[in-house]
């Protein structure tokens, strides 16, 4: 069963359920390979109607942008990160992932596999 916030609404599209409204940040080392998953969401999130934004940035940059996020996805150089990054989403209430190498690159190149990921945690409490 997944469960929508308050200020969330369920969206279904190729039984992928997403939050609308959704906000997904991608950290990478130096925003590159963040930039071509982000790009990969929005796309999809657009050609399928979802309410879904996605934006990418260098480990500590934007930091800020965190407190508005429903999702951080952490890629695999900056796994050294992870706890300090973990102090701040749950600072804020916001999930974060971290992804192996195999996986950040298959997100990266299948646009299908990056939006069932982000349903996933997105409806994994």
């Amino acid at each position: 069963m997944i469960a929508a916030s308050a200020d969330h609404e369920l969206q279904t599209v190729d039984n992928q359920a997403i939050p609308e409204n959704s906000t997904v940040l991608v950290l990478c080392a130096g925003g590159g390979t963040s930039g071509i998953l982000a790009n990969a969401l929005n796309k999809l999130a657009t050609e399928r109607g979802l309410s879904l934004s996605a934006a990418a940035r260098a480990y500590g940059q934007d930091m800020d942008l965190i407190q508005d996020m429903d999702l951080v996805i952490l890629a695999p150089q900056m796994d050294s990160m992870k706890n300090n990054l973990k102090k701040i989403t749950d600072k804020y209430g916001v999930k974060m992932v971290s992804t192996s190498g195999k996986q950040y690159i298959e997100l990266t190149r299948d646009g299908d596999k990056a939006l069932a990921f982000v349903s996933e945690q997105l409806s994994n409490n």
